[in-house]
């Protein structure tokens, strides 16, 4: 199973209605958190992709609508960004950062531990 984090900040609204009807319609896990990044919150949405078949629709339906490429988290939680590995997705414990994620319906905070 892998996870994409996709950053809503720079998709138009239509662009927005897309992502969410592909979402619905497929019938994948999602959810919306927030980036807190110097007094700043970015808006991401969490997908969540139990096979290849829905990874790769999901890649390839981001990539038609030109939507920036996601983080991908893989099940052993490392973070790529393309080819490019940024971490390990972590959860936060009570260690004071700058960058986080935040679920507000959870108040669970997760960093990408580089």
């Amino acid at each position: 199973m892998k996870t994409f984090f996709v950053d809503l900040d720079n998709l138009s609204s239509e662009t927005f209605r897309e992502v969410i009807g592909f979402i619905l319609t497929v019938g994948l896990n999602f959810r919306k958190i927030d980036l807190i990044k110097a007094d700043n919150a970015y808006r991401v949405l969490v997908i969540e992709c139990a096979s290849k078949a829905e990874e790769r629709g999901l890649k390839s339906f981001l990539d038609r609508h030109k939507v920036s490429e996601p983080i991908v988290i893989d099940s052993t939680n490392k973070a790529n960004l393309g080819f490019k590995r940024l971490g390990a997705l972590k959860q936060l414990g009570t260690k004071q950062v700058n960058d986080f994620y935040l679920d507000k319906s959870t108040g669970k905070k997760f960093i990408i531990e580089r």
